[in-house]
């Protein structure tokens, strides 16, 4: 079975290095820019499991990876 992962960050140079570092590591990446927009990609994954883990930028303009 294939580790996934969602990224979440709004800085585009960090997401990018984090989806880079995991597929280096055959991990599928799965990414995001905001809150919003990862309750999006959540909503849209088979269930019951989505991902097996989530990376997410804690200080983000409106919903932040605490909310």
């Amino acid at each position: 079975m294939a580790v996934k992962i969602l990224n979440v960050d709004d800085d585009t140079t960090i997401r990018h290095i984090v989806r880079e570092m995991l597929l280096a590591s055959d991990i599928e990446v799965l990414s995001a820019e905001n809150g919003e927009a990862a309750l999006l990609v959540v909503e849209e994954q088979p269930k019951p499991l989505a991902f097996d883990a989530i990376i997410l930028d804690v200080e983000m303009p409106g919903m932040s990876g605490l909310d």
